[in-house]
Protein backbone atom coordinates (compact mmCIF):
# COMPACT_ATOMS: atom_id res chain seq x y z
CA UNK A 1 0.00 0.00 0.00
CA UNK A 2 1.05 3.56 -0.63
CA UNK A 3 -0.20 6.70 1.10
CA UNK A 4 -0.06 10.07 -0.62
CA UNK A 5 0.72 12.66 2.02
CA UNK A 6 2.26 15.96 2.92
CA UNK A 7 4.05 16.39 6.25
CA UNK A 8 1.90 19.50 6.83
CA UNK A 9 -1.41 17.71 6.22
CA UNK A 10 -3.30 17.06 9.48
CA UNK A 11 -5.47 14.53 7.63
CA UNK A 12 -2.46 12.52 6.45
CA UNK A 13 -1.02 12.75 9.96
CA UNK A 14 -4.25 11.30 11.37
CA UNK A 15 -4.01 8.34 8.96
CA UNK A 16 -0.35 7.74 9.86
CA UNK A 17 -1.25 7.73 13.57
CA UNK A 18 -4.01 5.19 12.92
CA UNK A 19 -1.56 3.02 10.96
CA UNK A 20 0.95 3.19 13.81
CA UNK A 21 -1.69 2.34 16.42
CA UNK A 22 -2.88 -0.62 14.33
CA UNK A 23 0.65 -1.92 13.68
CA UNK A 24 0.32 -1.37 9.93
CA UNK A 25 2.70 1.53 9.36
CA UNK A 26 5.47 -0.78 8.09
CA UNK A 27 3.16 -1.99 5.31
CA UNK A 28 2.57 1.52 3.97
CA UNK A 29 4.95 3.36 1.67
CA UNK A 30 4.67 7.13 2.09
CA UNK A 31 4.48 9.04 -1.19
CA UNK A 32 4.94 12.82 -0.87
CA UNK A 33 2.42 14.82 -2.87
CA UNK A 34 1.84 18.53 -3.32
CA UNK A 35 -1.75 19.71 -3.26
CA UNK A 36 -2.21 23.40 -2.53
CA UNK A 37 -4.64 26.12 -3.59
CA UNK A 38 -3.35 28.10 -6.54
CA UNK A 39 -0.88 25.38 -7.48
CA UNK A 40 -2.16 23.19 -10.27
CA UNK A 41 -1.43 19.51 -9.99
CA UNK A 42 -3.32 18.01 -12.91
CA UNK A 43 -1.43 14.71 -12.77
CA UNK A 44 -2.52 14.11 -9.16
CA UNK A 45 -6.10 15.10 -10.01
CA UNK A 46 -6.17 12.76 -13.00
CA UNK A 47 -4.22 9.80 -11.61
CA UNK A 48 -5.03 9.82 -7.88
CA UNK A 49 -7.86 12.01 -6.63
CA UNK A 50 -10.01 14.34 -8.76
CA UNK A 51 -10.83 16.31 -5.59
CA UNK A 52 -7.10 17.08 -5.22
CA UNK A 53 -7.13 16.22 -1.54
CA UNK A 54 -4.70 14.38 0.69
CA UNK A 55 -4.38 11.67 1.77
CA UNK A 56 -5.23 8.81 -0.58
CA UNK A 57 -4.37 5.19 0.09
CA UNK A 58 -3.26 3.43 -3.10
CA UNK A 59 -3.93 -0.27 -2.79
CA UNK A 60 -1.79 -2.98 -4.33
CA UNK A 61 -4.60 -3.95 -6.74
CA UNK A 62 -4.59 -0.42 -8.22
CA UNK A 63 -7.73 0.79 -6.46
CA UNK A 64 -7.78 3.80 -4.14
CA UNK A 65 -9.31 4.69 -0.80
CA UNK A 66 -9.82 8.43 -0.35
CA UNK A 67 -10.68 10.60 2.68
CA UNK A 68 -8.87 10.21 5.97
CA UNK A 69 -11.92 8.89 7.83
CA UNK A 70 -12.53 6.21 5.21
CA UNK A 71 -8.83 5.30 5.14
CA UNK A 72 -8.76 4.96 8.94
CA UNK A 73 -11.83 2.70 8.79
CA UNK A 74 -10.22 0.65 6.01
CA UNK A 75 -7.03 0.21 8.04
CA UNK A 76 -9.03 -0.73 11.14
CA UNK A 77 -10.86 -3.37 9.12
CA UNK A 78 -7.57 -4.61 7.65
CA UNK A 79 -6.21 -5.01 11.19
CA UNK A 80 -9.16 -7.18 12.22
CA UNK A 81 -11.81 -4.55 12.91
CA UNK A 82 -13.04 -2.96 16.09
CA UNK A 83 -9.62 -1.81 17.29
CA UNK A 84 -10.02 1.92 16.67
CA UNK A 85 -13.66 2.01 15.66
CA UNK A 86 -16.23 -0.19 17.37
CA UNK A 87 -18.01 -2.48 14.91
CA UNK A 88 -21.57 -1.91 16.16
CA UNK A 89 -23.68 -0.27 18.80
CA UNK A 90 -23.75 3.12 20.50
CA UNK A 91 -19.96 3.18 20.94
CA UNK A 92 -19.52 3.05 17.15
CA UNK A 93 -21.75 6.07 16.61
CA UNK A 94 -20.05 7.97 19.41
CA UNK A 95 -16.63 7.39 17.84
CA UNK A 96 -17.88 8.25 14.35
CA UNK A 97 -19.49 11.45 15.65
CA UNK A 98 -16.29 12.45 17.46
CA UNK A 99 -14.32 11.68 14.31
CA UNK A 100 -16.66 13.89 12.24
CA UNK A 101 -16.24 16.73 14.75
CA UNK A 102 -12.46 16.35 14.53
CA UNK A 103 -12.71 16.33 10.75
CA UNK A 104 -14.65 19.61 10.87
CA UNK A 105 -12.06 21.24 13.12
CA UNK A 106 -9.25 20.13 10.80
CA UNK A 107 -11.18 21.45 7.77
CA UNK A 108 -11.56 24.83 9.47
CA UNK A 109 -7.87 24.94 10.46
CA UNK A 110 -6.80 24.12 6.91
CA UNK A 111 -9.06 26.82 5.46
CA UNK A 112 -7.56 29.36 7.88
CA UNK A 113 -4.07 28.31 6.80
CA UNK A 114 -4.94 28.60 3.11
CA UNK A 115 -6.54 32.00 3.71
CA UNK A 116 -3.33 33.32 5.28
CA UNK A 117 -1.18 31.70 2.63
CA UNK A 118 -3.14 33.17 -0.27
CA UNK A 119 -4.07 36.52 1.30
CA UNK A 120 -1.39 37.59 3.78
Amino acid sequence: MKLTFSPASPFARKVRICAIELGLIDRIELIPASVAPGTPNEKYAHDVNPLRKLPVLLLDDGSTVADSLVICEYLDDLAGGGKLMPITGPARWKVKTEHSLLQGVLDAMLLCRYERLLRP
